[in-house]
């Protein structure tokens, strides 16, 4: 009975090693944009709609969620005067200006300039905040049902329910 309990406990475990090393790349990935990327201004070319799945959060779907994100294609000249292009989120009218951020020794791999925000690392301490304390709550909450459930059984009952 105990063993759903368990399973929350093993996850919380889990992000609770895994998570702070996820928060320090991202952290350090920021930081490094911030710090050393080059800021550059690009223009949009064209935009498009992409197609993208993922896995149905519904155990009872058979097919994979489908939904859409708009790309915007945009131009720009690197510090070393080589002209690039990349793709970037969101939806920009082509010859807008697009704010961008790329590392000084790989100007082909430039980001949308929000990719240097200190608010990715907020987002991701938070998310972090969520899945523990959610985790922990689940573990807690199935721990009292199975207390509850096993309470008022006889001692051959809760062997057989594998009760405490």
């Amino acid at each position: 009975m105990r063993d759903h309990s368990h399973s929350f406990l093993v996850a919380r475990q889990l992000v609770l090693i895994l998570g702070p090393f996820v928060i320090l790349v991202i952290a350090l990935r920021v930081h490094y944009l911030r710090r050393w990327g080059v800021r550059t201004t690009g223009a949009a070319v064209s935009t498009f709609r992409e197609r993208r799945t993922r896995r149905s959060s519904d155990p009872d779907r058979i097919r994979d969620d489908v939904y859409f994100v708009d790309m915007t294609v945009v131009e720009y000249t690197a510090h070393n005067g080589i002209p690039y292009r990349c793709t970037v989120e969101g939806r920009h009218r082509p010859g807008s200006p697009v704010a961008l951020v790329y590392p000084p020794r790989s100007p082909h791999r430039a980001k949308a300039a929000s990719a240097a925000s200190y608010g990715r690392v907020v987002v991701a301490i938070l998310t972090y905040t969520i899945l523990v304390v959610g985790l922990s709550y689940m573990a807690h909450q199935v721990d009292n049902q199975v207390d509850d459930f096993c309470a008022p059984l006889t001692p051959e009952a809760r062997t057989f329910h594998d009760c405490p």
